[in-house]
């Protein structure tokens, strides 16, 4: 009489986890995760500019359907928004309409720290034949050209 056991043993068990995680390893270097990082940041970007967009929007609603802002007219050619060297727009949108400035999560020089202290790493501007308001992402990566034009 045999007394025969069905089942794996404890050593083909690790020896079948550890090909499982090399293949999953496999996989992962081939999807590519540093182009993911870029798309995700794309993304952020994209909502980034619109919310530029929708503020700069409200706050002409606000001033029956002129921008105002101490900085200025909104420039007639793509400017950096920034406290320094700059369009300085942040202090004609934060607080009223939102509670901080988006900058660009891949740009290296753009960060903010407050209204008066930052650099977003987005240009603006509004094209003097049609009126419309652009926001750019000039540091968007995989060649998407990030624009919002209203």
């Amino acid at each position: 009489m045999h007394n025969t056991r069905a089942g794996f043993s404890f050593i083909e068990a690790l020896i079948i986890l550890s090909v499982m995680t090399f293949i999953e390893a496999a996989i992962i270097i081939a999807v590519d995760p540093w182009s993911r990082f870029q798309e995700t940041r794309n993304l952020q970007r994209i909502a980034n500019v619109n919310f530029i967009t929708d503020a700069i929007y409200m706050n002409v609603i606000d001033n029956n359907g002129t921008f105002r802002c101490d900085a200025g007219d909104l420039p007639g050619t793509p400017m950096t928004m920034a406290s320094e060297n700059g369009y300085n727009i942040a202090p004609c949108l934060v607080p009223r309409y939102s509670t901080t400035f988006p900058y660009d999560p891949g740009a290296k020089e753009s960060y903010y720290n407050s209204k008066r202290d930052y650099n977003s790493g987005y240009q603006v501007m509004q094209n003097p034949v049609t009126g419309k308001v652009i926001v750019l992402a000039p540091a968007s990566e995989l060649g998407q050209n990030v624009t919002v034009e209203r």
